[in-house]
């Protein structure tokens, strides 16, 4: 049958332009497939540029889909061109599908590396020497396949809804889990689908337009073809489509030249990642096409647009003429540079290279957030070019209120000034050319400067006024970003306005973050509409990660933008910092400490937030187990705090310094040095930090809980430090003081608590209780806090807690307070005897596995839970499903509070973490009891028994030198 087919295939062609062709094919690989082949019009198939035929354009359908997912496409494509499309097994009319032959192998044999072997034998049976290679979705994965194995016979390479890899889909998952379910609504006997779970899982990949696609189209064609395709069949090609990884073979292997085409609103592959992903991956990428307000299926919705693209680009032709497509062209250079100018077309009064020159150097700056050197070079640009409005537009912009930085009320006074000034310069070039077309630079200004007047209308705005402001600024700027949805800095400022409606607030269901509030929606629109058009815009990729980074099912997709601003722009401290914000919530921390090690080596008067910089480095060092640099970032972070609080002038209890001030302490609690710990603040600070003294006061309870080095110093117990810190908590509660501070104080209370507890256990048999009460608060607490980056506490509560309740179980499985001590004890030293808690069965282990999993969820790759999970020697205890939250643990409360700025970090009052080896694992003991035979519960309860005799001793008019011992006794106790 190949060799009929190949022999009539030039009649075909000589007759004129023919319908299609339907037929089977027998395959060397041992199966036979179905296709479709349309011929080109005889004579016009010649390519005159290389004096030869064009090569077919072969079709891959999607998963799981037949020929007949492209019939919408099909009079698109240009006449030109010969069309074959190709089935693939198991769908459709190819082997393994109903009423077909069947497939050897079972699921084994519908894997995308045999259906690539298949289409390379098809090319073979059909004597095709090259061809031009296109897959949706599912078929795009053969597609690149086929392309990279074989990268002779692929001429050209055109990939619809694709990407490199589909592990990260939720959908596809989501897609999985049901077709394992056999739900009797979704499955027909053993083998078949349902029509009904066909047609809801096909509408659901459609884009925010549905009607575009027509109903009689999906009726007739589309659900019985995919119906075709058994239970099997579409659960072993899923199956192989969620587990290979083509991203080192599109690097290593493909040579053809590439066009991409994306559904703007793709929720399967969506563009930002997939596309950039690709962009990165295949260094042959000719064009990237993004259609708005398409879903995952553009041969479906916008036909007409992937039919002209398509043709464009087999026929040498140019993608960019696609009418209603964003096209988004590879970059194959390292820098990026803002494309707004500053001429603004204003003819003879355009400014002097030197005025673009500071323009384009304060976009720059902007885009980094360094607002006050961005004012600066505007305000140059304005020097340089009196009569550009746009630099005056600039200096307006940079003063106003963003995403770091409340509106100042001087500031606004100026802004309100500049973009006056600049509205009067635009009006005169508007009068002097009154023709102007939607793109023209002059029209452009205008929407720009007419929507930030809208954000400075009133000259001094009180607090109540500021937010109908920012709505107005808002609401004119996604005007103007709709009139030229060409403009990339446009869609970029849009999206910016949008975020400040409310900063850091962009998420429905916090900290999940699967819903956006309807200003995080709108934009994440226009940053992927930005992203689309200047994939390497660098203030929509900082403005994505910010976007993306507090939820925890979405922060994967901005590791694409984190990875291209790394080496974007090396002179932006910002933005090489950025992406930490990305590293730390995937547990990629030496990537964060390298991130902010660039970002900090830099000059200091180029860093707009230096302190950030080395308190984010600090964080991942300890978490990497680098101790010697995350001291030192520490050191220089605490050296900062002293000369800002120096120099600043009033309000210290809302000084910000305050935090960074006692860095080195932390970092020594950390590693578990407390002598570091105790003399890295030398004195008591002053009563007006009153977070530097609690933490002062909590490294000494630690210190003296864990080793007893504050006792035998002082001569003061762990309670006498735990009373110290619970006066300033309660001093702290009484006072307008920064609520941050005052959550972590409170931390600071339930973990000392919890440590003298759990030290109490020998003799108090419900000292393990009392432990883990305290520091289910202080998880409770920490969870409360919210979002931030770094975490604001040095450590997570949770691996501490988990090894309480290990202790627990072991305490009460003995039955006895003998045994209570002993299992306090082995709580504090892992090293000492781990097999007492790894010998307890599964069920007593299962509270302490939840928080484990429920930490390794909130912080992926926590050392300390990772080295919790190994001591406990339980299978699975690391299990974390990526991106899906964890059941809730039914332990913890959470308790509710109006802070919305920090969640939690790594070890644990309680969890003593040593310095980590060269393989970055760590040694979490726990507490050292040490040989003490009376627990400090013990001695209060008796001193204070004492203390009442004394006082009816004194009420009696006994001897006085009953008084005196009582005042002793008290003064001892205080």
């Amino acid at each position: 049958a190949a060799v009929i087919l190949a022999a009539a295939a030039p009649a075909l062609l000589e007759g004129g332009h023919a319908e299609a062709h339907r037929t089977r094919v027998h395959l060397s690989s041992g199966v036979t497939v179905e296709y479709l082949d349309r011929p080109a019009i005889a004579d016009e198939n010649f390519d005159k540029t290389t004096a030869s035929y064009r090569p077919p354009l072969l079709l891959l359908h999607g998963w799981p889909d037949s020929v007949r997912t492209f019939d919408l496409l099909m009079p698109h494509l240009d006449p030109r061109l010969r069309v074959i499309r190709v089935g693939l097994r198991g769908f459709g009319g190819s082997d393994g599908a109903q009423g077909m032959p069947p497939i050897p192998g079972g699921g084994a044999s519908f894997t995308i590396e045999q259906m690539a072997a298949d289409v390379r034998a098809f090319i073979d049976a059909l004597g095709l020497r090259t061809v031009y290679l296109g897959g949706v979705s599912f078929g795009s994965f053969v597609a690149h396949a086929v392309a990279a194995h074989w990268p002779r016979v692929v001429n050209k390479l055109v990939l619809v809804a694709a990407c490199d890899v589909a592990t990260d889909s939720v959908k596809l998952q989501a897609a999985a889990r049901a077709l394992a379910l056999e739900r009797p609504e979704w499955v027909k006997g053993s083998a078949d689908l349902t029509p009904a779970f066909v047609s809801s899982f096909q509408a659901s990949v459609h884009g925010n337009d549905s009607s575009t696609v027509p109903t009689s189209f999906l009726a007739s064609t589309i659900v019985p073809q995919s119906l075709r395709a058994p239970l099997a069949v579409w659960r072993a090609s899923l199956a192989s489509l969620l587990a290979d990884d083509h991203t080192a073979i599109l690097t290593a292997q493909l040579a053809a030249p590439t066009l991409l085409i994306s559904g703007e609103d793709d929720s399967i592959f969506p563009p930002v990642v997939c596309g950039a992903r690709l962009r990165a991956a295949i260094p042959t990428v000719h064009s990237h096409v993004i259609l708005p307000g398409v879903g995952h299926t553009p041969s479906w919705e916008a036909p007409a647009a992937v039919g002209k693209a398509m043709s464009a680009f087999a026929l040498n032709e140019d993608p960019s003429k696609v009418a209603g497509g964003l096209l988004v062209h590879s970059s194959a250079t390292v820098e990026w540079e803002p494309s707004l100018d500053a001429s603004c077309g204003l003819g003879e009064r355009s400014p002097a290279d030197a005025a673009q020159h500071h323009f384009t150097a304060g976009l720059r700056l902007a885009l980094g957030f360094d607002f006050v050197r961005a004012t600066e070079a505007f305000r140059h640009c304005a020097l340089a070019a009196p009569g550009c409005a746009m630099c005056h537009w600039g200096v307006a912009w940079t003063l106003g209120p963003s995403l770091n930085h409340p509106a100042v009320e001087s500031w606004m006074v100026q802004a309100h000034r500049a973009i006056w000034r600049a509205k009067e310069l635009h009006a005169a070039v508007v009068k002097d050319t009154p023709a102007l077309t939607a793109n023209n630079s002059s029209a452009v200004a205008g929407l720009l400067v007419n929507a930030m007047a809208a954000r400075y209308s009133i000259p001094n705005p009180n607090a109540s006024e500021l937010p109908g402001l920012t709505r107005a600024y808002a609401a004119a700027m996604e005007a103007a970003a709709t009139t030229v949805p060409s403009d990339a800095m446009m869609q970029f400022l849009a999206a910016d306005a949008q975020m400040n409606l409310g900063p850091w607030d962009y998420w429905a269901d916090p900290p999940l973050g699967t819903t956006f509030k309807p200003h995080g929606l709108k934009a994440s629109v226009f940053l992927r509409r930005a992203l689309a058009l200047e994939p390497k815009h660098a203030g929509a990729l900082h403005l994505w990660i910010h976007l993306l980074e507090a939820s925890d099912t979405r922060v994967a997709d901005a590791a694409a933008a984190a990875d291209v601003l790394r080496s974007l722009w090396l002179d932006a401290p910002h933005l090489l910092h950025m992406p930490s914000h990305v590293d730390m919530r995937r547990g990629r921390y030496a990537e964060c400490a390298a991130a902010n090690t660039a970002a900090a080596a830099l000059p200091l008067v180029a860093q707009p937030y230096p302190e950030h910089n080395l308190e984010s480095l600090a964080w991942c060092a300890r978490n990497t187990g680098d101790r010697r640099a995350a001291q030192d970032a520490s050191a220089q972070l605490a050296e900062r705090a002293r000369v800002g609080i120096l120099v600043s002038s009033t309000s210290a209890d809302m000084n910000p310094f305050e935090r960074y001030l006692v860095a080195p302490t932390l970092t020594a609690l950390y590693f578990g040095d407390w002598r570091a710990a105790i003399a890295s603040v030398p004195q008591e600070p002053s009563a007006r930090l009153a977070y530097a003294r609690a933490i002062w006061w909590f490294a000494k309870g630690m210190a003296a809980a864990h080793s007893h080095l504050a006792e035998a110093e002082s001569g003061a117990s762990a309670f006498y430090y735990l009373m110290a810190l619970q006066r300033v908590s309660n001093d702290l509660s009484q006072r307008a003081y920064e609520p941050r501070l005052v959550l972590m104080v409170a931390i600071c209370v339930h973990r000392l608590r919890g440590a003298i507890a759990l030290v109490s256990a020998g003799s108090h048999p419900d000292g393990v209780s009392v432990a883990v009460d305290e520091l289910k608060r202080a998880v409770q607490v920490q969870d409360a806090m919210g979002y931030d980056e770094p975490r604001a506490w040095y450590e997570s509560s949770r691996p501490a807690l988990a090894l309480a309740l290990v202790a627990k179980a072991a305490a009460s499985r003995r039955g006895d307070v003998a045994g209570g001590e002993r299992e306090g004890r082995h709580a504090q030293q892992w090293q000492t005897v781990p097999a007492a808690m790894s010998l307890l069965p599964a069920d007593a282990l299962a509270p302490a596995l939840g928080v484990l999993r429920e930490d390794l969820r909130r912080l992926p790759a926590n050392p300390q839970a990772l080295h919790v999970c190994a001591g406990l020697g339980v299978p699975g205890c690391t299990t974390v499903a990526a991106n899906v939250p964890a059941p809730t643990e039914e332990h913890v409360t959470p308790i509710r509070t109006d802070i919305s700025s920090a969640p939690p970090s790594p070890n644990s009052l309680v969890v003593e973490v040593a310095p980590a080896d060269i393989n970055h694992r760590r040694r979490i003991p726990i507490v050292d009891a040490g040989a003490r035979t009376a627990t400090l519960i013990t001695v209060v309860c008796a001193a204070m028994f004492f203390l009442l005799l004394l006082v009816l001793a004194a009420a009696s008019r006994r001897k006085r030198v009953g008084e005196s011992a009582a005042a002793t006794i008290v003064a001892r106790l205080v």
